[in-house]
C-alpha cells in the first residue's frame, strides 16, 4: 500500500510542476445510489461547488445516473444534470439565476477482468459524449474519455485510486468560410485526479480527492477538492426485505 500511494503521489507532483495554479475550487456533493434490478443502477446526487480562492459561489447542480450492466466488465452509462448559477446575463433576461442542462451517454469497461490483473488493481475506463446547453451561450460538445486505476490493498476503510480524463470539445472554434459556419474541435482539457474511497459502513462510503484541472486554452490551471458523501438505499431495501 506504501508503494503504490508513494507512487501516486510521485505522478501527480511531475504534472503539478508543470502547472500554473491560480485557484483553488470546491465540490461538495451528497448521492444516492439504488438498484432497481440485477443489472439497472441508478445514482442521484446534489453538489455545490465554490471558489475557495475567491471565497464565492459559483454553481449548484443536480445530477440523476443511471446504469445497465451487460457482464461484468462492461456497462453502458447515461446521465442527465442540471446546474444553476448566478446570472452574468442579468441584463438580458433580468433572471438573478441562470440555468444549463447536460446529457451523456457512454460505455464503461473494466479492463482487468479481461488481463486477470483483478487482484492487484482495478483498472477502469470510461468513454462518453457529452452535450451542453447554456442559455446566451454557443452549445457544447464533448467527448470525453477517462482511465482510473484503482489499488486493490488489504484494508477495508481505505481504497486509493489515480485516474487521468481528457476533454475533447468538438465545437471549440467557429469560421465563417462562404457565409457558413465551421466547426473544429480540440482537446481542452485535461483532469488529473488522486484520492481515496472511503467506507464508513456498510451502507455509507465517503470520497475525498484533489483534482489538477490543466486546461489547454486560455484558462487557468488550478485544483479542485472534492468531497462526496455516498448512501447506498439497496442496503436498506435489503433489510427491509
Amino acid at each position: 500500500m506504501k508503494i503504490y500511494i508513494t507512487l501516486l503521489i510521485i505522478v501527480f507532483q511531475y504534472f503539478v510542476s508543470f502547472s500554473q495554479s491560480s485557484q483553488l475550487c470546491n465540490r461538495t456533493a451528497i448521492e444516492g445510489e439504488l438498484d432497481c434490478t440485477k443489472k439497472l443502477n441508478v445514482l442521484f446526487g446534489l453538489q455545490s461547488r465554490w471558489n475557495l480562492s475567491a471565497t464565492s459561489f459559483d454553481k449548484l447542480l443536480f445530477k440523476i445516473e443511471p446504469s445497465y450492466t451487460i457482464n461484468k466488465s462492461i456497462e453502458i452509462n447515461a446521465a442527465y444534470r442540471n446546474s444553476a448559477w448566478k446570472n452574468s446575463d442579468f441584463l438580458l433576461d433580468e433572471k438573478r439565476t441562470t440555468f444549463g442542462n447536460r446529457f451523456s451517454l457512454g460505455l464503461r469497461i473494466n479492463s482487468s477482468k479481461f488481463k486477470k490483473m483483478d487482484s492487484y488493481f482495478r483498472l477502469v475506463y470510461l468513454s462518453r459524449i457529452q452535450f451542453e446547453d447554456f442559455k446566451f451561450k454557443r452549445d457544447q460538445w464533448y467527448w470525453r474519455n477517462r482511465i482510473t486505476v484503482k489499488a486493490k490493498i488489504k484494508n477495508n476503510l481505505i481504497k486509493p485510486y489515480f485516474s487521468i480524463e481528457s476533454l475533447y470539445r468538438k465545437n471549440q472554434f467557429h469560421y465563417l468560410i462562404d457565409n457558413e459556419f465551421v466547426t473544429e474541435g480540440m482537446v481542452n482539457e485535461i483532469r488529473y485526479m488522486l484520492g481515496t474511497e472511503l467506507n464508513l459502513n456498510k451502507r455509507n462510503t465517503m470520497d475525498v480527492g484533489l483534482m489538477l484541472r490543466d486546461y489547454q486554452t486560455n484558462k487557468a490551471t488550478n485544483f479542485v477538492l472534492n468531497i462526496t458523501y455516498r448512501h447506498d438505499f439497496t442496503q436498506n431495501k435489503k433489510r427491509k426485505n
